[in-house]
């Protein structure tokens, strides 16, 4: 896996619960201009699976495999694990 796994990783890791993460990777082609960084290449399906592993739900894929891909990402809410108590006890 190229940089952008463990990028996309570390985003999802620090976001706070409940919070989004929206970007756009290069998905496959790249600009032809001889001085434009291009960065690195992230299949839809690396980014997919990114996802799934980190167990985060992608909300919206808009125009999925053009230059124009944009991800959607959220982090789930924290769920208490603390037991409630009876109400007036």
């Amino acid at each position: 896996m190229g940089p952008a796994g463990p990028a996309q990783r570390d985003a999802l890791r620090v976001l706070r619960p409940g919070g989004r993460f929206r970007f756009q990777p290069r998905t496959g082609q790249a600009a032809h201009a001889p001085d434009t960084y291009n960065g690195d290449l992230i299949p839809v399906e690396r980014v997919k699976t990114v996802a799934r592993e980190s167990g985060c739900p992608i909300l919206s894929i808009t125009d999925p495999n053009t230059p124009h891909t944009i991800f959607e990402i959220a982090k789930p809410e924290v769920v208490s694990r603390r037991p409630h108590s009876p109400v007036g006890k």
